[in-house]
């Protein structure tokens, strides 16, 4: 055997790179085979190539960002909708069958079917809710320093943190709160 084949074959048995570019891009035809064909978790990739979950979570973020920047006409939000609609239908449709099976094996089955499309359902709207939640705290904070940059004297705050604070804090909170709410209306 060659040098580069035995550094191949030891680099594909390690957890982590680097790793030369061919190695990369099969590692990457394979990771999109696997989660975007067969609809495996980033987790039970890095589990199956036995690869590190941090790796295998970038490839999917590239590949993402490889589909959007390649699909100009692309509207996340529409193809969400659509997915979720393709997953109620089906839904439906196995609903429908479940009323019409007498086996109890048959039943146990599609009763899976079921809760495995209402787990892909509440993982868009999970992903959807961290989505909407990054990019208000990414605005936050991009105001935020624009403001200071500014010498200005606001900030923006993010509502969607909850903070367990004493009754005596919380009506000072509010205080300050409806106090600058009247002085920007001024």
């Amino acid at each position: 055997m060659s040098k580069s084949r035995n550094r191949i074959m030891i680099i594909s048995q390690k957890k982590g790179g680097p790793y030369p570019k061919s190695e990369q891009k099969r590692r990457v035809e394979e990771v999109y085979k696997l989660h975007f064909d067969y609809g495996y978790s980033r987790r039970k990739i890095a589990d199956f190539l036995n690869i590190n979950r941090g790796t295998i979570n970038r490839d999917v973020m590239s590949l993402y960002n490889d589909i959007g920047t390649r699909r100009k006409d692309f509207d996340a939000e529409s193809s969400v909708i659509k997915s979720i609609e393709r997953f109620e239908i089906q839904r439906r449709r196995l609903r429908r069958e479940l009323d019409n099976v007498e086996s109890v094996k048959e039943r146990i089955i599609i009763e899976k079917f079921i809760f495995d499309i209402d787990s892909k359902i509440a993982n868009f709207e999970i992903r959807i809710a961290e989505a909407r939640k990054n990019i208000v705290s990414l605005a936050a904070d991009l105001a935020n320093k624009k403001m200071e940059q500014l010498k200005k004297n606001k900030r923006v705050v993010s509502g969607d943190i909850l903070w367990e604070v004493s009754t005596k804090a919380s009506d000072k909170i509010m205080k300050i709160y409806n106090e600058d709410m009247k002085n920007m209306n001024l």
